[in-house]
Order: C-alpha cells, then structure tokens, then sequence
C-alpha cells in the first residue's frame, strides 16, 4: 500500500507542479511571455495526458490476454517523468515541447494505471484504497509546488532583482525569473524522488507477482 502511495506521491506531485507552472517554466526558460505559447502548452497537456491513458487501456488489454500482472506498468509514469526533467534541463527552450509533453503523457498514464493496479491489488475495497493514493498527491503537491517551486522561484527572482540580474515584471505585473537556474533545484528534487518511485514501483511489482499473481490468489 505505502510502495504504491509514494509512486503516486512522486509522478502525481512532479507532474502536477509541473503543469500548474506551465507559464512561469516557459517564461524562465525563454526569457519573454507568450500567450499563443502558453495556450498551445495548455493544449499539449491535454492531448499528452489523453494519449496517455489510452495507450494504458490498450496495454490492459494485451497484458489481460497474455495473463501479464498490470503492475509491470507502474516505473513507466516515474521513467517518463525523469526523462521529462533531463530533457528541461538538458535540451534547448526551442525543443520545449518534448519535456512539456513527456510530462503530460506521463501523467495521464499515471492516473490510468494506477486505478487499474488498485482495482487487481485490492479488489475488495478498490475505492477506499485509491481515494487513499489522492493523499499522496496532495502531500506532494503541497510540497513540490508551494514549498520548493514557488519559494525557490520567487527567491531567485529576489536575488536576480537584488543583483541587477534579468528579474523582469510579466504581463500580470509581478516579478518573472529568468533562466533554468528558477526551477533547477526544483527539478533535481523531482527528478530524484521518481528515481526512488521506479525503485519502489519494481519492489512493488515483484513482490505482487511472485506473492500473489503468479499463485492466483
């Protein structure tokens, strides 16, 4: 149960931090504001997350034909999530979309399997133990996003300000931060807490398959 919390502690809060800062990310990486951007982003978080709750419900049905444990899938959301944060850090603002759209995608598949892995590991009470995974969300929502992501943020645009740096003010008047250094640490954070979800989620899995699935209980 606390294997599968954390995995949904770790995709569901990186993922969810990242989407909701989906302006302040683009803005810090590309150094100006843009409306069409942050509106085709929007979109591209939509189609990834949709896309990636249906190819779950077409590998559930393969793996429900070959008899394969659902739980195979779970590192698969923390893995894209990783990915999606190299590649902010990594790779040029021009090439935005792909981390925008490994994020959305890993989310989506993330709520999709986790209801199916809920629903096989506790078919009893199936809705009292995935109201339960929406805590870790929660917690690392609260976590990720208002306790390092907007403090860091705005702590690095102070001191860009302070130091004569490139803080500027944005279209709603409030002060931007400009550079990958705004979300950095923050993403490192992330980035290592998924490393330990895929841990998790392969602890998980084993211990389901050779306890319980391949016993056919």
């Amino acid at each position: 149960l606390w294997l599968l919390w954390f995995c949904c502690f770790g995709v569901w809060g990186a993922n969810a931090t990242i989407v909701m800062n989906l302006s302040q990310i683009y803005r810090a990486d590309e150094g100006s504001y843009s409306t069409s951007t942050d509106s085709m982003l929007v979109a591209l978080s939509g189609i990834g997350s949709a896309l990636g709750r249906v190819v779950v419900g077409l590998i559930d049905g393969a793996f429900t034909a070959r008899r394969t444990s659902i739980t195979l899938l779970l590192p698969v959301p923390s893995i894209g999530t990783v990915l999606c944060v190299l590649t902010f850090l990594l790779l040029p603002v021009e090439a935005v979309i792909i981390p925008f759209f490994l994020s959305a995608f890993s989310f989506g598949f993330s709520w999709a399997v986790i209801v199916l892995v809920a629903r096989v590991m506790f078919k009893h009470d199936v809705g009292k133990h995935y109201d339960f995974m929406y805590t870790g969300g929660t917690v690392a929502l609260v976590a990720f996003n208002w306790g390092l992501f907007g403090h860091l943020y705005d702590h690095v645009a102070g001191n860009e300000r302070d130091g004569g740096g490139h803080a500027t003010a944005g279209d709603d008047g409030k002060a931007s931060c400009i550079g990958k250094e705004c979300f950095q640490t923050t993403f490192i954070v992330l980035a290592v807490t998924n490393l330990i979800c895929i841990v998790a989620a392969v602890v998980l899995h084993r211990r389901w398959v050779t306890t319980y699935f391949l016993s056919g209980q």
